[in-house]
């Protein structure tokens, strides 16, 4: 007689069962009063779908925007825009690999789904895309605190912070990478859909999912918090530090989707109907990813926004204002004369030129009080924004690094 796993896996590599038998008996028993249906189940499949279908595309023109950038300003790449882009790639692939499960198995609930979808491949892909996530949440994770590297480079406090991140999120997730390994991976002389294999993945992988679901909540936050300190820091306006950290808090929307995804995980742990159950974490694991690799591209993408919004707003206001300067009907207005018959037709503009004078005033003064020792206050007044943008500002850091660095521990040490 065939066994069948805690959660309703079933051991479909067994010959003792007649195919015929595993497509008509249930992966799992249904509640006292309930029927299986297999032919039109409710299903929680389209959620995820429609989740990839939104937020995949958002997220890639967000990253071909920010290399676009980078190319044309800069005319050079960064350590956190290459990370940003195999972020993309490793994001892409692990979606790529759950949707192939949606609908057969996962979806309905699992006395709705037959026992002959349990198959040596999705088993295959089970196992996969839990290595594939170890790898995607790292990149997508360091993307960010790479960026920050970038931009808070002057700041001590901002540097430890950056390295302690980057290093505990890739120790973590590499050792969530082994745990899968050793656990889900068969071993000598088992099959892929073997009791024994299943037995022994099933529950520690649970656990590590809902490990994973805590501590994404907390690096999460983490993020979103060195940036914050280092803007509450900055000597300017209030609303002129609302306006740079709402470009840092779209993180903010990560840390809520984090939150629920480990709601969700949470809730897998007392449950056996993992295909109804686990889509929900699923939909909002491709949130939380997606958003995040967002959120890496936004002090780039925004500024280029901004600028291009304020281009379409002046044409706009010309063409209104345009509008309003002509006769009123009924009189006998003049044509003016003197002035070309036809505007001629400006080029679109390759990049806009942007700027983020709070992050390069904050880079430039160094320390809040008093600045670096045997060095000027620079407040944010004294940027002119035709001259300085963001991109600009990265070369000229990357070209000062060494000659500066020197001379900022120096002057740490003096004060």
């Amino acid at each position: 007689m065939s066994e069948m796993g805690a959660n309703g896996d079933f051991d479909t590599g067994r010959s003792s069962l007649h195919r015929a038998l595993l497509a008509t008996a249930p992966a799992l028993a249904p509640p006292h009063g309930v029927q299986s249906n297999f032919e039109d189940p409710p299903s929680l499949a389209p959620q995820f779908k429609m989740a990839v279908y939104i937020l995949v595309p958002i997220m890639i023109c967000h990253v071909l925007l920010r290399m676009y950038t980078r190319l044309r300003v800069k005319n050079s790449l960064g350590i956190d825009d290459y990370v940003c882009v195999i972020a993309a790639v490793v994001l892409v692939v692990w979606c790529g690999l759950v949707f192939s499960t949606m609908g057969n198995p996962l979806g309905p609930h699992q006395w709705n789904v037959r026992l002959i979808a349990f198959t040596t491949r999705f088993r295959q892909i089970a196992v996969v895309q839990n290595l594939v996530y170890s790898f995607a949440a790292t990149f997508v994770k360091l993307s960010i605190l790479l960026l920050y590297r970038r931009l808070f480079w002057v700041r001590n406090t901002s540097r430890y912070m950056t390295w302690i991140g980057i290093f505990t999120i890739t120790l973590f997730y590499m050792g969530s990478f082994v745990s899968s390994m050793v656990h889900c991976m068969p071993r000598h002389g088992e099959s892929w859909v073997s009791q024994s294999a299943k037995d022994r993945c099933r529950q520690p992988q649970i656990q590590l999912s809902v490990v994973q679901g805590f501590f994404g909540v907390l690096s999460d936050f983490y993020l979103l918090l060195i940036p914050m300190l280092q803007i509450s820091r900055l000597r300017v306006t209030t609303l002129q530090k609302i306006g740079l950290a709402g470009v840092f808090l779209t993180g903010l929307l990560g840390c809520i989707c984090s939150i629920t995804l480990c709601v969700y995980r949470y809730r897998q742990l007392g449950s056996n109907d993992s295909t109804y159950q686990s889509v929900p974490a699923y939909t909002f694991t491709v949130v939380e990813l997606n958003v995040g690799i967002v959120c890496s591209c936004m002090p780039v993408v925004f500024v280029v926004l901004k600028n291009l919004s304020k281009t379409i707003t002046s044409k706009i206001s010309g063409r209104s204002s345009g509008k309003t300067s002509n006769p009123l009907p009924g009189e006998n207005a003049r044509p003016v004369t003197g002035l070309p018959q036809s505007i001629p037709r400006r080029p679109l503009p390759i990049v806009p030129k942007a700027h983020l004078s709070t992050i390069i005033s904050f880079v430039r003064n160094g320390r809040r009080n008093g600045g670096l020792v045997g060095t000027n206050t620079t407040s944010i007044s004294d940027f002119d924004p035709r001259e300085d943008s963001y991109h600009a500002h990265i070369q000229f850091i990357q070209e000062q690094e060494k000659r500066h660095d020197l001379r900022v521990v120096t002057n740490d040490c003096v004060v």
